[in-house]
């Protein structure tokens, strides 16, 4: 009884033994690899650990091949030109596959030789470009409805919108959308997939916007001049009585970007332009209670 006893014991202790010895890899979840505007992100793989139960040290190995026939060409990569290292526990995808996906295959190897393997599969978000641009002119005030899509695709469906600069629009979110811009401007849109990854197209839509009147002097609400306009060297903004308090004139460019910020010290302000590129500007005079107006000046 106690010889049976003990072998019992034995056999429990051995079957124990062989199955903590067992090799079993993890190559972790299918991934996604984001190819931005400034190329492939960065992205590592494996499970964590990648190497479960077994006898350590381990061995790791990646394989993986892709063959591309187009006619009488043929084109192979491997998994050594798309990882840092394909001897790493969790390596990391540095370069693109000539296909939208790329399956590995890990192999671990443990101290007793033992061999597990498992798979797993990155997924490439490429996203594409075209330089499109559609130009429109309208009147200050207008509003106009821009529905020609985007030059942005590709990515992994559904897409996410944004416009901007955000000026002028009701809704910067929609593929198509209504824009009522003070200044002539120019739209780009940045798309974002399922994915999480993100492209930033050129510009894609530009507005011309004609100011209501270029005479002379502009007067803006009674609350302040603008003169001449257009200008060459210099502008001339000037407050009326109407103007209470402390104001900052902003200069915008037609891609909205910030050209200029000064404090009026009195009620004229003047403003070198001699430096400025010709065409259209925009500008917005803030008081201590926000702002205060938009208009237009044009530099020739």
């Amino acid at each position: 009884m106690k010889k049976t006893f003990l072998t019992l014991i034995f056999f429990i202790l051995i079957s124990g033994y062989q199955l903590l010895s067992q090799c079993v890899a993890d190559a972790g979840p299918d991934r996604v690899v984001c190819n931005e505007n400034n190329g492939l992100v960065p992205l590592q793989i494996g499970g964590n650990p990648a190497a479960v139960s077994g006898t350590p040290p381990f061995t790791y190995t990646w394989e993986g091949r892709q063959v591309l026939t187009i006619g009488n060409l043929t084109f192979v990569t491997t998994a050594s030109e798309i990882l840092n290292d394909t001897t790493l526990a969790n390596p990391t995808v540095v370069n693109n596959d000539l296909f939208n996906n790329f399956r590995l295959i890990l192999t671990v190897t443990d101290a007793n030789n033992n061999i597990c393997k498992d798979t797993m599969d990155i997924y490439y978000s490429i996203f594409g470009i075209n330089m499109s641009i559609f130009m429109f002119t309208i009147n200050q005030g207008d509003s106009i409805l821009l529905n020609w899509g985007s030059n942005v695709d590709g990515g992994m469906p559904p897409l996410q919108y944004l416009w901007r600069p955000n000026h002028g629009l009701r809704d910067s979110t929609h593929l198509n959308f209504w824009a009522k811009p003070q200044h002539t401007i120019k739209y780009f849109v940045t798309v974002t997939d399922t994915a999480g990854c993100t492209y930033e197209g050129p510009d894609y839509y530009m507005v011309s916007v004609n100011p209501v009147s270029t005479n002379e002097t502009i007067s803006t609400n009674d609350y302040m001049s603008v003169f001449p306009n257009p200008a060459s060297e210099k502008i001339n903004f000037q407050l009326t009585n109407l103007a209470q308090g402390k104001h900052v004139l902003s200069v915008y460019n037609t891609s909205g970007a910030l050209v200029s910020s000064q404090p009026f010290l009195e009620n004229m302000l003047v403003v070198d332009v001699k430096n400025l590129n010709s065409g259209f500007y925009s500008y917005q005079l803030s008081s201590e209670k926000g702002v205060a107006l938009h208009g237009t000046f044009v530099v020739e």
